[in-house]
């Protein structure tokens, strides 16, 4: 690999470091490439332009090129050696299929054979994939594109996009009478033109002094030599991270990009360390155009798409707004101007405190967030001295930016790219929501005191309205009004003990009762016999376990009886689901910043993607979790649900209500896990990062039919 892609990770400084003088280095070193890659144009216009002077004027023209074309192999021969595509030194193909090149007699004489492979820019296999015709013809698949193929829109090789780069450079081609390889080899190159949205001809000349003296075409030289010298062909792609994650890519013997094109972005592997195919794709609800990387750099950066949930667009526009952008692409200016002016590319991101922490990697041409996705480092060992750089405040969060309410800027799952299309017809029937509410009051101490365990980690989560006492009935009486002010049907009310009851017993909004014992206490039936109680059937609702008496509830009288979580129990009338999910966590999707962390951090986007997938059975009543974080009650082995958000609720929340319309009016129950848990993270309550906006996703689920 080229030096300047070597990876360092020193030591942390034995003194302060100025995080300014941080910066100043990197913009420095930064400048010095960009100018010498500058020099590196300026040699190679002027060399290129000499290697293919007076090519383009000696083209033969289309009526010759056919009557050769037709004078079988002596006219096909003359068509080729005299078209200035022919590379005689070519001695390996580059093309998709890897092996050595023939002469131009055998060439010729093989036909459209896809082991004969022509010492020219030409991928002999993959165009006769394009042009199946020419199967059992004698035609040279290079002269039937030069003749035929171009005029039909054919491209001569994956990297190539034939009609790409005509809908750009039409106008010239034509007025050559030049196909799309004869333009780009001719004038094209030297003018700047990229023959494919991943090749960007100028990146690629700033990395290599032997292409800016020889003026050899920067493509042909990628896919003889290039590749392996470690240059890369755009700044969205790394090749060499590429192949070391794809055995079967770097066993291949092609150049990457070319195993991207043809068969890596098929079977979604990632070009970038800041790019995640599947993130992106789950963006992307009317499809892609072409392949996923493709995609992004012609319209999902403008369109506001993110390429990784550790990179945040609107967050880094809002940092580089002041800043003149050298591309539209948000993610293009952080890699090649941002990271050098020390934007953050997230707000969990310090791009000066990372290179405090490896000052040995501050020349590096990687910005911060791709260094680090490359190595995953940790943190420096506890008690390092980092000097002005990375201060507590720096390692557990800063408050400001944790108050922030742009759910964007914080990694969240976004709720159109969960939601659904409608599947029913509005008007349709009201939906029953009811939000279980906790009434014990929660360890307000540990849900203060909770810290992050990686960076992005959203820890402490504390209330807008400050911390308060459930079981207080003017409490209760509040939460009832925001409740019923959001669109809520009614609470589910947990309740242990006789003091929870009573303290439930003044409630004027609609209401359930969840009890986690075995059997009923004596105070319950007045609750149980209220004109707020919400009943099926007429019944009142009671959520029990799976282990409750059952018998000793039937005879308090007709009940409707809720099973939750567990294994499905004879016994009772419906069931709810349990809210956590077994599947293997992702991890953390920062760097770790608490040494002694071991917990599961399950990405929220893919829960609640699985759980809105999955069918209920006929007596299965949807459970929607708001969120999951069980950081206050323990802070190093927590459960979290990383990135959820009101956008992945309202979306959850859609789709439940779907679900349940078509039963009977009063089975059209959804609840929501939950009003307060506080200590578990799962709260619609109001808070200091989102403040309503849990409601709001709530309310805007009650009222989807009239945003539909």
């Amino acid at each position: 690999r080229h030096l300047g892609r070597r990876l360092s990770l020193a030591p942390v400084a034995a003194k302060p470091i100025d995080p300014a003088a941080l910066v100043a280095v990197r913009r420095a070193a930064h400048e010095a490439r960009t100018a010498a890659g500058e020099r590196r144009w300026a040699r190679f216009q002027a060399a290129n332009r000499a290697r293919y002077a007076g090519l383009a004027a000696r083209r033969t023209p289309p009526g010759l090129a056919r009557l050769l074309a037709r004078a079988k192999t002596p006219g096909r021969v003359m068509l080729l050696q005299a078209s200035g595509l022919w590379e005689p030194d070519l001695e390996i193909s580059l093309g998709s299929t890897p092996g050595p090149t023939v002469s131009l007699n055998a060439y010729v004489q093989a036909g459209p054979d896809p082991a004969a492979q022509p010492r020219a820019l030409f991928d002999q296999s993959w165009y006769l994939g394009t042009a199946p015709a020419l199967a059992g013809s004698r035609w040279a698949p290079l002269a039937h594109y030069l003749v035929v193929g171009d005029g039909h829109n054919l491209s001569p090789h994956p990297l190539l996009d034939g009609p790409a780069y005509r809908a750009r450079h039409g106008a010239r081609m034509a007025a050559g009478r030049l196909t799309a390889l004869e333009h780009f080899l001719f004038e094209g190159a030297a003018a700047g033109a990229n023959p494919h949205p991943l090749f960007d001809v100028r990146h690629y000349i700033g990395q290599s002094d032997e292409v800016a003296e020889t003026g050899e075409n920067p493509l042909i030289h990628y896919l003889r030599a290039g590749w392996r010298e470690g240059l890369e062909p755009h700044p969205l792609f790394a090749g060499d991270w590429y192949l070391e994650r794809n055995p079967e890519a770097q066993a291949a013997g092609v150049a990457p990009l070319l195993d991207y094109a043809t068969k890596g972005a098929a079977e979604g592997l990632d070009p970038h360390p800041l790019f995640e195919t599947a993130f992106y794709r789950r963006q992307r609800h009317g499809g892609l155009r072409g392949e996923p990387l493709s995609d992004y750099l012609r319209t999902g950066a403008r369109g506001g798409k993110s390429p990784s949930p550790h990179f945040k667009p609107t967050y880094y526009l809002e940092q580089a707004g002041g800043q003149p952008l050298a591309h539209a692409n948000p993610l293009q200016h952080y890699l090649t101007i941002g990271a050098f002016a020390g934007l953050w590319p997230a707000p969990d991101f310090d791009e000066s405190a990372y290179f405090a922490a490896h000052p040995d990697a501050a020349e590096s041409p990687l910005s911060g967030l791709e260094h680090w996705l490359r190595l995953r480092t940790e943190r420096p060992a506890t008690g390092a001295p980092m000097g002005h750089a990375v201060s507590a405040q720096t390692l557990f969060g800063d408050l400001r930016r944790a108050s922030d309410p742009d759910p964007q800027a914080y990694g969240v799952a976004d709720y159109e790219a969960l939601r659904r299309p409608r599947t029913v017809t509005p008007p349709s029937a009201p939906v029953r929501m009811i939000a279980l509410r906790r009434t014990r009051a929660p360890d307000w101490v540990a849900v203060a005191r909770a810290l992050p365990n990686y960076l992005g980690h959203l820890q402490p989560r504390l209330p807008a309205h400050g911390f308060s006492d459930p079981t207080d009935p003017a409490v209760l009486a509040q939460d009832e009004a925001l409740a019923a002010r959001y669109g809520l049907t009614g609470f589910c009310h947990e309740a242990a003990n006789t003091a929870d009851l009573v303290a439930i017993a003044g409630a004027a909004f609609p209401f359930c009762l969840a009890w986690t014992g075995k059997t009923p206490p004596k105070a319950v039936s007045p609750l149980l016999a209220s004109a707020h109680a919400l009943r099926v059937d007429g019944r009142p609702i009671v959520l029990l376990s799976a282990g409750a008496d059952l018998s000793a509830w039937r005879q308090l009288g007709e009940l409707f009886l809720i099973q939750r979580g567990g294994q499905p129990a004879a016994g009772f009338d419906a069931r709810l689901p349990d809210p956590l999910t077994s599947r293997a966590a992702e991890g953390p999707t920062g760097p770790v910043i608490n040494p002694d962390f071991r917990g599961l951090a399950h990405d929220a986007m893919t829960l609640v993607a699985d759980r809105m997938a999955e069918a209920l059975d006929d007596d299965e009543i949807p459970l929607v979790v708001a969120a999951h974080d069980t950081t206050p009650t323990s802070q190093d082995a927590p459960v979290i649900w990383q990135g959820a958000s009101p956008g992945a609720l309202q979306a959850w929340l859609e789709s439940a209500s779907d679900a349940v319309r078509g039963r009977d009016t009063d089975r059209r129950l959804v609840f929501v896990h939950a009003w307060n848990d506080w200590e578990g993270g799962a709260v619609l309550e109001p808070d200091l990062r989102f403040g309503h906006g849990w409601l709001e996703a709530a309310a805007n689920a009650a009222d989807t039919d009239l945003l539909t």
